[in-house]
């Protein structure tokens, strides 16, 4: 049976350099097993997009499952249905917090002149594009300006904000 892990809000956040790419990155326990052996976790990520001049950066949240004793193969997704399999219903509600204060936090961190993100699923359904708009709004408070909103040639739903001139 999982547990949740979180205390907060706030919610304690590190940011640290990304492992894989050259970025940033927070990663916060959310849900466990009782004897520690399975912890789910919220890794987002904040990384330097592919432009010549390094001025966009890409953000991506994703849900991982590690399972401590060997017990399964750890695995990652950003799959709303595979990943509330893992999450106790009493703290589904407060991922998206710890999504938009991890976001705050590595935006502050690397401050970028451009960030932007795209939805996992295709045609998003309402809830996700919900999601999307806490995470524009929380950049805004920081200063950020929307460029664009729109949908990819894949049928994704993708955002980018400017750097405000005061921020």
């Amino acid at each position: 049976m999982l547990i949740s892990l979180l205390k907060g809000p706030p919610y304690n956040l590190f940011v640290e350099p990304h492992v894989e790419r050259d970025g940033y990155q927070t990663i916060v326990p959310i849900a466990g097993t009782e004897d520690a052996l399975l912890v789910v976790s919220v890794v987002s990520s904040l990384v330097k997009g592919h432009v010549p001049d390094g001025s966009y950066w890409d953000f991506a949240f994703l849900i991982t499952v590690d399972f401590l004793n060997g017990g399964g193969e750890p695995f990652r997704t950003a799959d709303r249905q595979i990943a509330a399999e893992f999450i106790p219903d009493g703290s589904r509600g407060e991922v998206m917090e710890v999504v938009r204060q991890s976001l705050c936090s590595l935006v502050e961190t690397a401050k970028p002149l451009f960030v932007g993100g795209v939805a996992f699923e295709q045609h998003s359904i309402l809830g996700a594009v919900r999601k999307y708009y806490f995470l524009i709004n929380a950049l805004e408070a920081l200063g950020y300006l929307l460029e664009r909103t729109d949908i990819d040639s894949g049928g994704r739903r993708f955002w980018v904000l400017r750097r405000g001139t005061g921020t």
